[in-house]
């Protein structure tokens, strides 16, 4: 089953076509909740140890005692920081066995300086359990949360993510030529996208800075963003302040992706941090050649000058530099888009992913 804190926005409906497809249960918490936990944790005398959770989590954490005390399950598997905390406690609180935590791609001392010493107690009290074991999908991502909560690495698990190929299908011709179409105005112009959120740690103003490097030396390009974010005014600005409103389109939110880096020549992630990203992955099976930034993992998925191109973070003009090689080389950029493919074909499968994870 799986149990969805909100699922009132779109966001958060993202995968709930695939969990009805494969019949899987979606159980939403809801204030009625908040009534079976707090008779619970009275009823079992948990005041006392309820007293110890931090206060700016209470609420929430009673909300999950609530509907895992109806559910009964016996295993709790949660994602994200506040999820983590609120229904990692709630578990202990009514005794599921096994809790499993996995961590962002960083600490939340990163991103979120304000909430990251609540955040921590949280992890303290959870990892005192023997019942409680967290996940990271990088070695990059462990290291750091290890550094903050003051533990051994090794006591937290990596898991690269993985892809389903059963259902990763190359899109109909139709639909990518029409795609193209709607970006590239003419036959000698090569398409480069960028997915990804528009937040400070995905690096779009340098995704920007890199696309005007790009387009100084080389004028036959197209760039297109999917994806949305507190950064899209900011991205806006940097694209007017450059003059490049003719060459860069922003696409929001989309449910095609395939169909995008299906249509690409080049993907381009300028990220600041990463774990291990889902968009590099995808580009690569979609044989879509990717020139990215080296945060967190993404050594482990590409490798430099084979099947795509890393570089360290802020390195403007070295992403710049690739991507105007790949533009001038054909035949070595579509290479690269097949050696991308079987590289993620043999080592990124969901059946490596998944028996890492039961074992």
């Amino acid at each position: 089953m799986t149990l969805f804190d909100s699922i009132d926005n779109e966001n958060a409906r993202h995968y709930e076509h695939i969990l009805n497809t494969n019949m899987i249960p979606i159980f939403e918490v809801n204030s009625a909740d908040a009534l079976f936990g707090a008779q619970f944790i009275y009823d079992n005398n948990l005041n006392d140890l309820f007293e110890y959770i931090p206060q700016e989590v209470r609420y929430r954490v009673i909300l999950f005692v609530g509907i895992l005390e109806r559910l009964k399950p016996n295993v709790l598997h949660s994602y994200l920081n506040l999820n983590n905390c609120c229904a990692g406690l709630a578990a202990l609180l009514v005794g599921i066995p096994r809790i499993i935590v996995s961590c962002r791609s960083y600490a939340p001392y990163r991103f979120s300086p304000s909430t990251a010493e609540w955040l921590r107690d949280c992890y303290s009290i959870l990892i005192k359990h023997e019942s409680v074991k967290m996940e990271s999908n990088s070695y990059a991502g462990a290291r750091d949360y290890a550094k903050w909560l003051n533990i051994d690495e090794k006591s937290i698990t990596v898991i690269h993510n993985g892809i389903d190929f059963s259902i990763m299908k190359d899109p109909p011709w139709s639909d990518i030529q029409a795609f193209r179409k709607s970006i590239v105005t003419s036959s000698d112009e090569k398409l480069i996208v960028g997915v990804f959120r528009l937040s400070q740690e995905k690096g779009p103003l340098d995704f920007i800075d890199v696309i005007n490097k790009v387009y100084s030396v080389n004028k036959h390009i197209k760039v297109a963003i999917c994806g949305v974010g507190p950064l899209l005014h900011d991205v806006q600005e940097r694209i007017q302040q450059y003059g490049l409103e003719h060459v860069i389109s922003l696409l929001g939110r989309r449910n095609d992706i395939p169909v995008i880096f299906s249509a690409a020549d080049i993907s381009l992630l300028a990220s600041h941090f990463e774990g291990f990203p889902n968009a590099i992955m995808e580009s690569m099976f979609y044989r879509c050649p990717p020139v990215a930034t080296n945060t967190g993992d993404v050594a482990y998925l590409i490798n430099h000058g084979i099947d795509g191109f890393i570089h360290d973070v802020g390195d403007i003009d070295g992403m710049a530099q690739d991507i105007i090689f790949l533009l001038e080389n054909d035949k070595k950029r579509i290479a690269m888009s097949y050696k991308a493919r079987k590289h993620i074909l043999n080592e990124f499968s969901s059946d490596i992913l998944v028996s890492k994870a039961v074992s």
